[in-house]
């Protein structure tokens, strides 16, 4: 009889944006692969602050924009919240400072018209294939 591979484990992923329809195309984005489960979603900072906390997500996709807070401000009260956590920025605009802010703190940048390229970087931070 042939060897029986278990099944592949999915990543677990936290959305943080404040419109629910972008927050919409990205679970249909990164769930149509079948490799990742999206396990929350947050409209606001403090929302995934707490959510972290609680779902201890494998990745966070965060909107650079939130209402109550920027995602990067963000940053690190989800990583004390969830620890080990990757983090993903995601932001329409582009601008150098953004970049380099995010860098400092540890963070891929995705542009949002780039989104597919989130879930090869989620896989890439996260040690998969």
């Amino acid at each position: 009889m042939g060897k029986v591979e278990p099944p592949a484990t999915k990543r677990r992923v936290l959305l943080a944006d404040d419109l629910p329809e972008i927050r919409l195309v990205m679970r249909l984005l990164l769930e149509a692969d079948g490799e990742v489960e999206v396990v929350g979603e947050a409209g606001d900072a403090a929302e995934t602050v707490r959510l972290a906390r609680e779902l201890q997500p494998d990745a966070v996709l965060l909107d650079l924009r939130l209402p109550d807070m920027s995602g990067l401000e963000a940053v690190p009260l989800i990583r004390e919240a969830a620890p080990g956590v990757v983090v993903l920025v995601l932001s329409a605009l582009p601008p150098a400072e953004v970049i380099l802010e995010a860098q400092a703190l540890g963070v891929a940048y995705v542009r949002k018209p780039e989104f597919r390229r989130a879930a090869r970087l989620l896989e890439s931070m996260a040690g998969g294939g």
